[in-house]
């Protein structure tokens, strides 16, 4: 819903005898759609902050993992001596 495209009459007049710096300025950000860009920016810079956490948070379990599969590796020689 482009605000240029869509924008009434009466919201034409409204905006043209604005005069809000502040007004102009959203209606230029939604105009040329850089709000939704400057949103969409910041939601993947969350999601890149969460994903960075996860992965920090993995490899400190990797160690855990590596002595468990070393510790079943063992395990599993030990086993296939036996028999």
């Amino acid at each position: 819903n482009n605000p240029v495209v869509v924008m009434s009459q009466d919201s034409s007049r409204e905006f043209l005898h604005s005069g809000k710096p502040g007004d102009k300025y959203d209606f230029f950000t939604k105009a040329t759609l850089l709000k939704e860009i400057t949103n969409k920016l910041m939601y993947i810079k969350q999601q890149i902050k969460e994903m960075n956490a996860l992965i920090a948070e993995k490899e400190k379990e990797l160690p855990v993992v590596e002595e468990e599969l070393a510790r079943l590796d063992e395990e599993k020689n030990s086993y296939n001596k036996l028999t």
